[in-house]
């Protein structure tokens, strides 16, 4: 605002302790004591004109408030980080934001020549006044967006490339996205991205979490969310997603709409992005198998935990109650699986499993709503609410539609859904961590017994026990 409209800079840096006289000013002791003795000695004044003459202008050297209030011209006044200081010392901005004045002790009032152009900041360590809120117009700023946080790197790290300015920002944002007790500073970001640059590299590397933890963890609670499981591998993976749609042409308005917007479905959308995924009969035993377009998927260490004959024998030993499934929250799994092409069943069973339809369950690792969204996939999905049906399940029906997108297999799609996509994308099939396997083959289980086919199946195999049994006691 200074250099815009070419006006002269004044800063308050507020900070604990901070008292009246540092913003307003004081007198001069020294100078004082100099002339009361000097007429001691002299004595050409009386003790009234002494008293006068020592409490006036020239022997109160100014703060930065006084300073803004005199100034022959208009000054732009930067009262920054308000919040490090209690509350009574914003009774002393009342008197100058309210009239612009100010009130010294033995001297009078102090008009202002021009008023100055005022900013407070606050970084909401405390809660500010109402009657200051009510003196100024209040504006929130927000972390910028990864385009502009990219360009603001870039101009902070010119020797840089664009491709390591565009990961940085998108790493940034998925931190922030992150519950996280420090989140990172702009700053803070351009100063990871010169270590990058120091150690040659474009991008952040799973391996490279020792090295980089103390640049990004400010805390001990921060460093043990990022060090638990995958999480900073999940991190990666979102700032590789960010830089690649940087990185990638600018689509239409309308393809943007389709690929990016949470919407909320009426019907099926015949506009949306195809995701050629389904299930359909297996040609051989005419049993449902997981299929991505037209090609078959091979056997694996996942596929070996998770066959159907497995998953039969499991859902017969293993049935119990389902919970129940609102009818509000059943309509929009229904849309949103309709609109992204992703079978109905599947989106049952993640729901189930889940949060067994509990629209406000949380996870100790902080996944919210029906789809248990962790922040930073809530984030990348733009979901204000997580807590919100529509677009819990929006978001995560969107996820699980870009994730057989990328991993052509719903095995790996489910598996990723869990634990992210790096693993399943690097190991595929073979990967076998023991809780992964698991989840998937829950998911699986509560896919065939809610699949029609599978119900029919069995309808089928116990009516032939049934006639089996019958004829045998006939004989």
């Amino acid at each position: 605002m200074a250099k815009a409209e070419k006006l002269r800079f004044i800063r308050f840096q507020c900070y604990e302790g901070i008292s009246d006289k540092q913003a307003m000013g004081d007198y001069n002791r020294a100078l004082q004591e100099m002339f009361v003795l000097l007429q001691s000695k002299n004595q050409t004044c009386t003790w009234d004109e002494i008293r006068t003459e020592i409490v006036g202008r020239s022997y109160f050297m100014s703060g930065p408030l006084l300073e803004a209030l005199e100034s022959p011209e208009r000054v732009v006044l930067l009262i920054d980080e308000l919040d490090k200081v209690d509350h009574s010392f914003e009774a002393t901005l009342l008197e100058i934001l309210s009239v612009w004045e100010m009130s010294v002790p033995g001297m009078g009032t102090i008009k202002a020549t021009k008023p100055p152009f005022t900013v407070i900041t606050s970084n909401q360590e405390r809660f500010l006044g109402y009657p200051l809120r009510r003196r100024a117009i209040y504006l929130q700023i927000e972390h910028p967006t990864v385009q502009v946080e990219a360009a603001i790197v870039a101009r902070k790290t010119p020797e840089l490339s664009h491709e390591l300015h565009c990961f940085i920002a998108g790493f940034g944002k998925a931190l922030r996205a992150y519950p996280m007790d420090k989140s990172p500073s702009i700053s803070e970001i351009v100063d990871l991205a010169r270590a990058l640059g120091l150690l040659g590299r474009t991008a952040i590397r799973p391996q490279d979490k020792d090295i980089l933890l103390p640049l990004i963890a400010k805390t001990e609670a921060d460093r043990k969310k990022l060090l638990m499981k995958s999480n900073f591998e999940n991190l990666i993976e979102l700032a590789a997603r960010h830089r690649d749609e940087m990185l990638t042409p600018v689509c239409t308005p309308s393809e943007t709409a389709v690929n990016k917007e949470i919407i909320v479905p009426q019907a099926k959308a015949t506009t949306a992005r195809v995701v050629p995924c389904k299930v359909t009969p297996n040609q051989k035993s005419g049993a449902p198998s997981w299929t991505h377009g037209h090609a078959q998927l091979a056997s694996a260490s996942i596929v070996d935990c998770c066959s159907v004959l497995c998953v039969e024998r499991h859902a017969q030993q293993t049935r119990r109650v389902q919970p129940e499934r609102p009818p509000e929250m059943v309509y929009y799994a229904n849309a949103y699986a309709d609109y992204y092409h992703v079978p109905r069943e599947i989106v049952y069973a993640v729901i189930t499993h889940e949060s067994g339809w509990k629209a406000k369950a949380v996870s100790n690792m902080g996944a919210m709503g029906l789809m248990q969204l962790m922040p930073a996939t809530a984030a990348y999905y733009s979901v204000a609410d997580p807590f919100d049906i529509s677009q819990n399940i929006g978001a995560g029906v969107h996820y699980l539609a870009d994730l057989i997108a990328k991993l052509s297999d719903w095995r790996l799609a489910i598996a990723g859904y869990y634990c992210g996509a790096t693993y399943p994308l690097q190991r595929g099939l073979a990967y076998a961590n023991q809780d992964v396997v698991q989840y998937v083959n829950a998911i699986q289980r509560l896919y065939t017994t809610s699949c029609p086919f599978h119900q029919s199946q069995r309808r089928h195999r116990s009516h032939l026990r049934l006639t089996q049994s019958s004829k045998t006691r006939q004989r």
